[in-house]
């Protein structure tokens, strides 16, 4: 919050959690705004702050106060005259403080509630299918697997709102060779896998773009050598087909991970296969919209080069985007990046991004380094203790949604 500031007289560890166990980079001593507060916790030995880090997606905690320690100061700016500096004690009376203070984490509050109707609610309505889907024998995804059911557009026979809880959506749609047709999950919490629409010129087709071969991917990343992070000042390396970007100047090159992600898979799927992306892509990448937080999954898979993930908890696949967020209420912390492996025995993943954390100053693997020290990703990388476990990256990104690059398994990551 704009209204706070946090001055750190000395070098503080910042984490991805309010947990000392998940060390990200050192926060230099200075001062910064003010985002969040959780005091006595983990445990009443430790408070953390939360800090808004200039020029970066990412919003890293500090521990303001171990035991009796006190490591920085907390000044309501916009009441400076009134109220000295708050030195943050758990002991402290933060009532004169105006702004939220949290004393355990929040938690979302899931309702559970049947369907309103179980009558479609247009009178000849259409299901636009956008991706490939499984099909299931009544409208729940423990029943019998029917198969798939290709993008198209299908009769709605049945359609049900919140249903078996209100996470889901499921539709019943009419299918030649199937008499009482199939269910399908058309969404799960915001991700939307099919439309219903009036008429079915109304839904715009999404191309099926065939996979292609890693090396599509890996053989552009030389490219990206050099490249520095910034999260305003974004360049790509060469022109995007369909768009007109800002390529990098000669000194010094610098992107962010929109931008990154955006100028490898695009550049990859237009010189290998027949490729439309537009201007809406491009704006759903940099996420222009924010009520729609997840824009970029939805742009690769509406571009007909990746699939969506049906549950964001799943262990990704090899290739696979990621959008992430810190924080969902406000919007904060956004991170795009990609998993180019998850290796299951350790639940490690290498991790492709641009970032100014975790071993990062540009493009490369978290926590090992960047690609220009490491144009390949070290043998075993699953053996070395920084890189993150997948359900580390679930806690850091607790809102994300994957969406899986139609790619060829390759022998980049190592794992066979």
């Amino acid at each position: 919050m704009n209204n706070h500031t946090v001055t750190l007289p000395q070098n503080l560890k910042g984490f991805a959690e309010p947990n000392p166990d998940s060390y990200v980079a050192e926060v230099p001593a200075g001062e910064y705004p003010l985002f969040k507060i959780l005091t006595q916790y983990p445990s009443s030995d430790t408070d953390f702050v939360q800090l808004d880090l200039p020029n970066t997606d990412e919003d890293l905690w500090v521990c303001i106060r171990w035991k009796e320690q006190v490591y920085g100061q907390i000044v309501a700016n916009d009441i400076a005259a009134a109220a000295p500096p708050v030195n943050f004690l758990s002991e402290a009376d933060l009532s004169a403080v105006s702004g939220p203070v949290f004393h355990a984490p929040e938690q979302e509050q899931l309702s559970v509630q049947g369907p309103e109707s179980t009558q479609p609610a247009l009178l000849t309505p259409q299901l636009y299918v956008k991706q490939p889907l499984k099909s299931f024998q009544s409208p729940n995804t423990q029943s019998a697997h029917q198969g798939t059911v290709p993008a198209g557009t299908y009769p709605v026979l049945e359609w049900m709102e919140g249903y078996p809880n209100a996470h889901t959506d499921f539709v019943r749609i009419a299918l030649p060779d199937l008499e009482e047709g199939a269910w399908l999950c058309t969404r799960w919490k915001d991700q939307h896998y099919a439309t219903v629409v009036e008429e079915a010129t109304e839904a715009t087709p999404i191309p099926h773009i065939e996979s292609i071969p890693e090396s599509a991917l890996t053989s552009l990343l030389p490219a990206f050598y050099d490249f520095g992070y910034h999260l305003h000042q974004a360049y790509y390396p060469y022109p995007i087909p369909g768009v007109k970007v800002p390529q990098a100047p000669p000194n010094p090159p610098q992107n962010n991970c929109c931008t990154f992600v955006e100028g490898l898979v695009v550049k990859a799927w237009a010189e290998a296969k027949d490729l439309t992306w537009t201007h809406a892509h491009h704006a759903d990448m940099m996420i222009y919209n924010a009520d729609r937080m997840f824009s970029p999954v939805e742009a690769l898979v509406a571009a007909g080069i990746a699939d969506a993930v049906v549950h964001e908890d799943d262990a990704p696949a090899h290739w696979t985007v990621v959008q992430g967020w810190r924080q969902k209420k406000p919007l904060r912390g956004g991170h795009t990046f990609i998993v180019v492996a998850h290796h299951a025995p350790t639940d490690k993943v290498l991790t492709l991004e641009s970032n100014s954390y975790y071993m990062l100053s540009g493009v490369g693997f978290r926590n090992i380094g960047n690609l220009q020290d490491f144009p390949q990703p070290p043998k075993r990388w699953w053996e070395l203790p920084a890189v993150p476990t997948w359900s580390q990256i679930k806690q850091s990104y607790p809102h994300r949604r994957q969406a899986r690059l139609r790619v060829q398994k390759g022998t980049f990551a190592g794992i066979e």
